[in-house]
């Protein structure tokens, strides 16, 4: 094998070397790029998700809330105005009602309650719509009495409804440590590539290397030697084919 060969076959290993770099950058880009676009979109639509089911449950809260005070007025106020916003109130419960239900990432347990919410709403609005009617008919001071004794169901569906909310918030926190987890095992996992690249940049550049040095020390012992006026000097039987037309 000639000296040029020798070059030429080192040359392709830096080569090999250059582009071994290149691809493991581009393939630690690649990852990134595509993982992290993945992992943000998935957590965009989660979040969202999440943010609506929140956003669903304060509504009915507070819309709950305003329809018992619509009725409680009426009660105690005789305001004729009263029941016409209490009966458009109840539609906008049963409204925000059925468009939490039909989130796509309820849980069985939401769902169970959003049904016990449901009934007992129902129950509330027939026994408000008779304390309605009883207080037209002049039987005023039993369905106020009658009415403080809803105001009670009220404020147990109330109770179920701040549930619900406990549940959007808990779902919120295992969210979180969901995304959390994910990134750990994202960067643990560019780590592992990037570990991978610099190994067999490594591995590369020391195989490539080690056989030009090995050689090119007695080269330079000899030389010296040769400078300091050791004619005699002589290498040969301790170089690679390649280099014995300069130990000659």
């Amino acid at each position: 094998m000639s000296l040029r060969t020798y070059f030429d076959r080192v040359q392709g290993r830096l080569f090999m070397a250059f582009a071994l770099t290149f691809l493991g950058m581009l393939t630690i880009y690649l990852v990134s790029f595509f993982t992290l676009n993945s992992f943000t979109s998935e957590a965009s639509e989660r979040v969202a998700a999440l943010y609506r089911g929140t956003e669903a449950a304060a509504e009915l809260e507070s819309t709950l809330s305003q329809q018992l005070a619509a009725g409680q007025n009426y009660l105690q106020s005789g305001d004729q105005a009263a029941p016409a916003r209490f009966d458009s109130l109840s539609a906008v419960v049963i409204g925000i009602h059925r468009r939490y239900t039909s989130l796509e990432d309820i849980t069985p347990g939401q769902e169970t309650r959003l049904n016990e919410i449901l009934r007992e709403h129902s129950a509330l609005m027939r026994d408000y719509r008779a304390l309605q009617a009883a207080f037209e008919n002049g039987q005023t001071a039993a369905a106020r009495q009658r009415g403080s004794e809803l105001s009670a169901a009220g404020e147990h569906i109330r109770l179920l409804i701040r549930q619900l909310t406990r549940d959007e918030l808990r779902r919120v926190e295992l969210a979180s440590n969901a995304f959390e987890e994910e990134k750990d095992r994202l960067q643990f996992l560019l780590v592992v590539i990037l570990g991978i690249t610099s190994a067999l940049m490594i591995g590369f550049a020391y195989f490539t290397l080690r056989p030009v040095e090995r050689p090119l020390n007695p080269l330079v012992v000899a030389a010296n030697e040769f400078g300091a006026g050791n004619l005699n000097v002589s290498v040969n039987g301790k170089m690679p084919d390649e280099f014995r037309v300069l130990a000659n």
